[in-house]
C-alpha cells in the first residue's frame, strides 16, 4: 500500500481533484492540436499552462459553490429563524 495512513476514500478524493483539470487539459490540447483554437506562445509549456489555469478555475468554482450548497442543504432552518421587526 502506498499511503497506509490515508483512508481509501480520502485518497480517492485527492485523485479526483486532479482528474477534472487533467480532463480539461486533454480537451484543450485536442482543440489546439486540431487547429480549432489558435494559441500564441506562453512563458511556460502549454500543457502546464492549461493545467494550472484549469486547476485554479476549479478551485475558484468550488470555493464559490460550497457556501451555496451549505445554504441549500440547511434550507429547513430558514423558516425557524426570525429577525427583529424594524419600526
Amino acid at each position: 500500500m502506498i499511503f497506509p495512513t490515508l483512508p481509501t476514500r480520502e485518497l480517492a478524493w485527492r485523485y479526483w481533484a486532479l482528474i477534472i483539470p487533467l480532463a480539461n487539459m486533454a480537451v484543450w490540447l485536442f482543440l489546439t492540436g486540431s487547429k480549432v483554437v489558435q494559441v500564441t506562445a506562453t512563458p511556460v509549456p502549454y500543457p502546464v499552462f492549461v493545467f494550472i489555469g484549469t486547476l485554479l478555475w476549479s478551485i475558484l468554482i468550488d470555493a464559490l459553490n460550497a457556501p451555496l450548497q451549505q445554504v441549500n442543504a440547511n434550507r429547513g432552518c430558514w423558516p425557524r429563524s426570525t429577525s427583529p421587526a424594524w419600526h
